[in-house]
């Protein structure tokens, strides 16, 4: 079950499948702060350092388990520490290096422009060069809600509310996979999804069981995220006798399908985006 945990589920933070490149910028950021230890007069500084180069250790046994082939081990996240740990202290050392210049020259006053002037410097980059990522934050606050779906921008308000007001709370409902927050705004069990994967190795074997019977019993082909496109358009591509088979055999008693699947089944509900089928008869 590890082996699909790493493999299919997050390959994406397990396995380093990276360009030279990142390997490189691993490489200059220990070396640059080996050096800030150095120069820094400060214990607590050399410590923060020291931390941070520990965080490598971690790394390297994942490199090292990686090209062992022991992949079921990849699971305990060995690069999670380095992705970020190492890159922040860094920062702060740069920062503590560059006041400790300022204050040698006697340069106080241009000492508390400094911080300011770094804070925009470090905005203004976040805003020019991260622009997609700021689009998926605005689409995600627009989209949902925490506390409510009064939230007009959010396209599937009205079909979720109907749902958690018109269905029995023992409902099981089949999804699309990426849908995250269903369980939670519905308040409905779900049949399956990708987000909250089990963490347990029988959980696991479950999970998957359910993914390969939604996949046509077909080996899934693709990784990470991309599993979602590849069998929500095999669930698409079922017949209204598979999808209510499936209700049957595994207690399913609604399905989501996108409003251009149109299904000869009974239509609950239409919603902006999706159509609510009943398939338990």
């Amino acid at each position: 079950p590890w082996l699909t945990y790493v493999q299919i589920r997050v390959p994406h933070h397990t396995l380093p499948n990276w360009e030279a490149s990142q390997y490189a910028f691993y490489a200059i950021l220990v070396i640059l702060i080996f050096i800030l230890a150095l120069l820094s007069q400060q214990k607590s500084r050399k410590a923060t350092a020291n931390y941070a180069l520990l965080s490598f250790v971690p790394f390297l046994v994942g490199i090292i388990l990686f090209n062992l082939d022991r992949v079921a081990l990849m699971r305990f996240y060995w690069f999670r520490m380095a992705d970020t740990i190492p890159l922040l202290v860094c920062c702060l050392l740069v920062f503590g290096f560059i006041q400790n210049v300022l204050k040698h020259f006697s340069m106080q006053k241009k000492l508390r422009i400094l911080l300011p002037v770094s804070l925009i410097l470090g905005l203004a980059y976040v805003l020019i060069f991260n622009q997609d990522g700021i689009k998926e934050l605005k689409t995600e606050w627009g989209t949902y809600s925490l506390h409510s779906f009064e939230n007009a921008k959010n396209p599937d308000s009205a079909l979720m509310e109907w749902i958690r007001d018109n269905t029995g709370p023992e409902s099981c409902f089949l999804i699309p996979l990426e849908m995250e927050n269903f369980y939670i705004y519905a308040q409905r069990p779900i049949y399956i999804g990708f987000k909250h994967s089990p963490q347990k190795a029988d959980d696991l074997d479950e999970w998957y069981r359910r993914m390969l019977l939604l996949n046509s019993n077909q080996a899934i082909r693709k990784t990470g995220f991309n599993v979602c496109g590849e069998v929500n358009k095999s669930i698409r591509d079922m017949s209204e006798e598979q999808l209510k088979e499936l209700g049957v055999s595994e207690g399913i008693d609604f399905v989501l399908l996108p409003l251009k699947t149109s299904k000869d089944l009974p239509l609950i509900f239409s919603g902006d985006r999706y159509n609510l089928y009943s398939i338990s008869f």
